[in-house]
This record gives C-alpha cells, structure tokens and sequence, in this order.
C-alpha cells in the first residue's frame, strides 16, 4: 500500500513538472481601448529546418490585458504585437513574463517584470542602439561613415550586454552576442549594395575601406546557431561577400548577375566552407536550397542539385518532406504551365475564379494590410500603372490578400484608395491559394497571359518601368 502511494505521489509530481513547462506571456497595453482587434505573439525557431513558428491571439479582456499560455521546447525571441506597436520578447521553456506599457508612450513606458525579465528588457535596448543611430544617418553618408555606424552601434550594443553579464540568462547572452554579432557583420557586408540601390553608380564605386577584409571577421560559431540573424548571415551574407570577392578577383563584380546563377553560386560556396562544421551544414544547407529554388526561373533546372542535396546532405524527414513539396508547388507555377485553379470571394462577396480572365493578361499582386512595402506599392506607384493600361481591356489588375482579418483587408484598400479586383485569401498566408503559388512573403508579383499560362512567376513591382515592357511583352506573345 505504501509503495502505491508513492507511486502515485511520483505521477501527481511528475505532472506537476509538466505543468511548470508552460511558457506564459502575459501583456497588458494602456491607450487602446478603441483597438477590438485581437492581439498577438509570433516567433521563428530557425535552429531547426523547417522553421517551427509560434503564433497565437487573442482578445483583450476589460483590464487591457491579454494571456498566450504554450508549450516551448526552445528559447525563443518573440514578437508581442497589438494593431498600432509592437514590442520584441525573450523567453526560455517555462518562463512567465509580463510586460506592459502606455501604446501612446511605448518606449518611456515600457516595463518587464516575472522570469527572466531582465533579458527581455535588455532586449529591447539592445534594439533601440540601432534604430536611434540608424535614424541619424543622411544623404551625406558615406561608404566609410556607413561602415562607422555599423561598428559604433556594435560597440555600445557589446557595452551594455557586458555591462548587464550578471543579471541576464546565460542563454539570452549566448543569443544576444549573436545577434548583435550577425547584424554588424551582415551590415558591413551590406554596404556596397544600399548604397548603391539609394545612389546609383557602380557598386564597386561605395566599397567603404578594408571592404574585402570582411572575409576575416566571420566567424563560424555552432552555439549562434540558436540566433536567426546569424544563420541568415551565415545562409546569404557570408558566401554572397565571397562570391563577390571572386568576381572581383575577375574583374566582374560590377557586372549583373542573374538572381538563380548567384543563388546556386552560394550554395555550392556553402558546401565548400562549411564542410568541416556539420552543425551549420545542417541549419544552412536546406535553407539555402529552399532560396535557390524559389530564385530559379524555372525550377526544373534545379532538380539535379535538389537530387543530390537530398541523397547526400539532407538529416531531416521533415527537412526532405518540406522541400520536396516546395518543389512540387513551384513546378506547378513555373513559366509555360496552368497554374492551380482557385475561387476565392471579392469585396461583394461574389465567387471569382482566375479562369474568368481568360483572354486577358493578369497581373497578380499578393499583398497584406500589414506589409508596408506592398501598400507603398499600391498607394504610390499602382495608379500610374493602371494609367498606363487605362485604354486596354485585355488587361486586369488583380489583388489578392494574404491577411487573416477581413476588417483590416477592407480597411486598407478603403483607406490607400486601391483600385483593382480584391480578393482575400482563404486562412490567409497559410490558405489553399498562398500555398499553391508558393506565397512565402509579400510583395509578390505574377503575370498570366491571356492563354491562362503563367508568363512571369516573379514578376517586377510596380514601380519598376520594366513591369510595363513585361505585361506588354504578355499582351504580344498571347
């Protein structure tokens, strides 16, 4: 009897420890009593491939507070956001956190308290160095001055973390020094390219001095692979200064280079330099391979490499199984084919299909509410594209949403005063439609031509001239 009760008293403790491994967020904002829209958390776990997202909402009670109550296997930065702000958290399996603040005055207002807190409070520090100097650059800056910033907010971000050693987890310090690590160096790398895109001219015009050195300063480091920056910069980053230092090496490197060869170029880099670190091949590698096929125009010619990645490199299941079926969902949109028939509901509610366009070319744009860049696009530089086709009825814009909230989709395309076909995407970015054209990110762009063929399966913004040239060269080839 004696040993059955303990046996029992095992169990009731054992599931007593099971509990405790709750992660609890715990958030409450002042000034949004007007806001019905439900608030949220998101996070990426990148150190596994495919990435394990974590996203949940709710409403908030009378007391303007909101609770996400989940389970974590993994420390995990996430993002607490409301309809108007946004604040970035850091909390570790079985973590209670709470946070709050006025959403008029975040930043003056913002306050941690429970497990852990100082981390996420530091956190946000470590956050607010690079926006406050971001903000100060200008039209004077220089490649040189550039490379200042990013070395500057490096260095006070490197302060304050070993100022604060002692009060923070050794988990969040591991992943804070890889971040503010990643975002210097993938910075410095970066240079070259912003300055060119903002000033034009050559790109070998805005190296900044000791540019090439920057091979030097990567470090290669297994315990960061926690950190999502630096796997992106260990992913795109790190090799894409290699390439390029090849290509300066024969003097190209001011010579464009199609987006699928240099894709391909940075996985076979990858292959070479880190041979030798298993850990990073394994978080790298899939990722790179899931980039190279989403850049290649026509997917098909990377079957060989996914072949052979899959035979030789690939350690996951579900690594081999996401991959698989990206390549199966591209191979569906890919130039020449029909792509996936859909139906989804416009703005009256009203079935629309994209084979009731047959006969015309359509230019597809996949956008969110969220997604600044997509309704700059829309706001800015979408009416004197439709300008442009004002005259033409052989051409349809056609919009389709990737949001989760109807309300916010209506709002946006009744405030921006966007003209078009609306159409919302069913469960939004996770829907049948954004699976089927492989919808990943938004801005995202399509042209089908008249034929009901995909024409272009990454096709120009609309600010961009050569959107007019392509769609043009649709309405001729149909």
């Amino acid at each position: 009897m004696r040993k059955l009760f303990f046996i029992c008293l095992l169990s009731v403790a054992s599931v007593g420890l099971q509990a405790q491994k709750k992660t609890i967020i715990i958030a409450k904002v002042d000034g949004l009593e007007k806001d019905t829209a439900s608030w949220g958390i998101r996070g990426f776990d990148y150190s596994v491939y495919p990435q394990v997202e974590t996203h949940l909402t709710a409403k908030p009670g009378s007391d303007h507070k909101v609770k996400f109550q989940f389970d974590l296997t993994r420390p995990l930065e996430i993002t607490f956001y409301t309809n108007r702000t946004s604040v970035a958290v850091f909390v570790e399996p079985g973590d209670s956190l709470e946070l709050g603040y006025d959403a008029g005055k975040k930043d003056s207002t913002l306050a941690f308290s429970g497990t852990k807190a100082k981390n996420s409070e530091i956190l946000n520090k470590l956050n607010n160095i690079y926006a406050t100097d971001w903000n100060k650059l200008d039209s004077t800056t220089t490649p040189n001055s550039f490379a200042a910033f990013y070395d500057n907010v490096y260095a006070k971000q490197e302060a304050l973390l070993a100022q604060n050693r002692k009060v923070l987890s050794p988990v969040f310090y591991n992943y804070a020094q890889a971040s503010d690590y990643a975002y210097n160096i993938s910075g410095l790398i970066s240079i070259p390219g912003l300055m060119q895109m903002v000033k034009q001219k050559k790109k070998s015009d805005w190296l900044p001095a000791g540019y090439w050195s920057y091979v030097k300063k990567v470090k290669l480091e297994e315990k960061w692979l926690v950190n999502p920056n630096y796997v992106k910069t260990l992913s795109y980053s790190y090799p894409s200064l290699l390439l390029d230092k090849t290509r300066m090496d024969q003097h190209r490197f001011d010579e464009p280079m199609e987006k699928g060869d240099k894709l391909l170029s940075i996985y076979e880099i990858q292959k070479e330099k880190y041979k030798k670190h298993p850990a990073i091949m394994e978080v790298v590698l899939p990722r790179s391979m899931e980039n190279m096929l989403n850049g290649a125009a026509d997917v098909s010619t990377r079957k060989d490499v996914l072949d052979d990645y899959l035979e030789n490199y690939c350690k996951s299941d579900a690594g081999r199984t996401a991959l698989k079926s990206l390549y199966s969902r591209l191979a569906a949109v890919r130039v020449g084919q029909v792509p996936p028939a859909f139906t989804l509901k416009d703005l009256n509610g009203k079935d629309v299909s994209l084979a009731d366009f047959k006969g015309k070319v359509v230019y597809i744009d996949f956008w969110a509410s969220w997604c600044a860049p997509c309704r700059a696009q829309m706001k800015e530089a979408a009416p004197a594209l439709h300008k442009r086709f004002e005259d033409s009825k052989e051409v349809v814009f056609l919009y389709i949403s990737v949001d989760e909230n109807a309300n916010a989709w209506r709002k946006a395309i009744d405030d921006d005063k966007i003209e078009g076909i609306h159409l919302l995407s069913d469960n939004g970015g996770k829907g049948r439609v954004a699976q089927l054209f492989n919808i990943s990110g938004v801005p995202r762009y399509m042209i089908i031509d008249k034929q009901g063929k995909v024409f272009d399966n990454d096709a120009p913004r609309p600010s961009e001239e050569k959107t007019v040239t392509r769609i043009n060269d649709a309405l001729k080839a149909s």
